[in-house]
Formats: C-alpha cells, sequence, structure tokens
C-alpha cells in the first residue's frame, strides 16, 4: 500500500532497517540531535559534572521554559545533593511548572524538608498523581511530625490505584503517630489486616503484607494469610509469600514459634515446616 501510495522506498527502508544486522547508530544519532528536546536533554546531561555554579543559569532557563519534561527531572536529579538555599531558585520555578512528573521528581529528591518550603511541598498532596501524593506524604510524615494527623487527614479519603497503594500507606503511617487514640488505631490497622486475606486481589495483599512487616507486626491471622499466598497461582506473589515467612521465622525466638504453631491447623504447619526449613 505504501509503495502504490507514496514516493517512499520501502525496499531500501526494510533491508535498512529490518534485514541489515548492524544498528544504524550514526543516522540514529544524527535523526535524534535534530530534535530540539533531546538536543536540551543532551545538553543538560552533559553538565552533569560540573559545579553548581556552572550550570545554575543553563538550569533555571531550562526549567523555565516549554521544552519537554524529561530535561527538567534531569535537572531536578543532578541538583539532588545541592544545598537547598543555593538550588532554592530553580526547586521553586520547577514546583511552579505544574508538570506532574517534575513535581514528582522534587517530591522524591528532597528528603528534609525546610520549613520555609514547608507549605509550597504540602501543596503536592494535592496533586493528580496518587504516587505523588504517597511520597510527599511520606516526607512530610516524617520532616514534622508535631503535624502527623493533619497529613493523615489530608490522605484519609484517598484509595489510589487498583492495588489501594494511597489507603495501605494510610493504615500503615496511623500506627506510627501518636496523635490517634488506640482504639482508633487498632480499627485502622484490623482493615489493613484484612486486606492480606484472599477476599482481594494479590498486589492489595502484597502491599498489606509489606506495610505490616514494615511495622514489624505479626500475629496468627497474617501468618494464616501468608501461608494462604504461598500457594497462589500467581508465582511471584507465591514466591514473596514465602520470603517473608522465612524472614518472620528468622527473627523470631522458639517461643513466638511454639505459640504460633499451636494455632495452627496441621496442614498449615506442615506447609510452614516445608518453607522454612
Amino acid at each position: 500500500y505504501v509503495k502504490k501510495q507514496s514516493n517512499f522506498n520501502v525496499d531500501k527502508f526494510k533491508k535498512k532497517w529490518l534485514e541489515e544486522y548492524r544498528f544504524q547508530t550514526n543516522e540514529v544519532d544524527s535523526l535524534l540531535h535534530k530534535n530540539s528536546f533531546i538536543t536540551k536533554l543532551v545538553e543538560i546531561q552533559s553538565y552533569k559534572n560540573k559545579s553548581f555554579a556552572e550550570k545554575k543559569d543553563l538550569f533555571l532557563q531550562t526549567i523555565k521554559s516549554n521544552v519537554f519534561y524529561p530535561a527538567k527531572t534531569e535537572i531536578i536529579n543532578q541538583l539532588q545533593n545541592i544545598p537547598f538555599d543555593e538550588k532554592k531558585e530553580i526547586v521553586t520555578a520547577a514546583m511552579q511548572s505544574n508538570t506532574i512528573e517534575v513535581r514528582q521528581q522534587i517530591a522524591k529528591t528532597i528528603k528534609t524538608i525546610p520549613i520555609d518550603f514547608k507549605t509550597d511541598f504540602e501543596t503536592l498532596l494535592n496533586d493528580d498523581s496518587y504516587n505523588t501524593k504517597e511520597i510527599a506524604f511520606q516526607s512530610l510524615f516524617t520532616n514534622f511530625p508535631e503535624e502527623q494527623l493533619n497529613y493523615l487527614n489530608k490522605l484519609k479519603t484517598c484509595n489510589g490505584t487498583n492495588d489501594l497503594s494511597t489507603r495501605v500507606i494510610y493504615l500503615a503511617y496511623s500506627q506510627l503517630t501518636e496523635q490517634l487514640d488506640s482504639s482508633t488505631k487498632e480499627t485502622l490497622l484490623n482493615e489493613l489486616l484484612n486486606y492480606t486475606t484472599s477476599n482481594y486481589e494479590s498486589s492489595i495483599r502484597q502491599n498489606a503484607f509489606e506495610s505490616l512487616l514494615m511495622l514489624k507486626f505479626k500475629n496468627v491471622v497474617m501468618i494464616k494469610n501468608i501461608l494462604n499466598a504461598s500457594k497462589h497461582f500467581k508465582w511471584q506473589f507465591s514466591k514473596f509469600a514465602k520470603e517473608c515467612l522465612r524472614e518472620i521465622y528468622k527473627q523470631s525466638n522458639s517461643s513466638d514459634i511454639q505459640y504460633s504453631s499451636k494455632l495452627l491447623t496441621d496442614d498449615e504447619n506442615m506447609l510452614l515446616l516445608k518453607i522454612i526449613e
């Protein structure tokens, strides 16, 4: 069809790009460098080992431009270890870009949030990206413990994507604050534990298991649910569950093991021994 409708040399293209075993590296490079975005990205990457003073003006100009976002996220990456006071003007301009990917990169790379950047950083909790919300929430929760309840409330009604990652993070972090009463924390913990059951899809269950392990929580219900997961038809999830069991029992003392074994069925104990031995 292409042959009939245009002057394009299909045979030449086929021979050069489909049949020739050598990749046309030089031609690809030439074509890419004709693209203004690629040219700018390559230029930014070439400044990786240069001092901040040498690249500050270029970086600020690029952040304020309409260049495609990967060039801007590369800038944020290169500034990761630069003191905040020195890079503040660039980071502030990047936050104002309203580009999800650029703002998310800021959330990922700024681990210690200066007090004078706190208000700006908090706006990341309102971004149209569950991933950005989750990253920003965890940083704010850690950096400003006195406002943990406020940040929890920001996440309270968010479920996240199909794996309920945002909801699971909310439930897990609710256990780490002293600003919730014990009854509320117990209710939220039970909800988190419920997500480990076979009533839920494997990605939800895995998120819940990982959060409980992060909390160093374990009880017989959780062990039973991990044993159930170890028999799952998805081999990756089954493998994950078995590794979890080995790690749990590696860190458990003999009395804990004896206690839990008494509450498991004979079949569950046999499966457990098969996995951890």
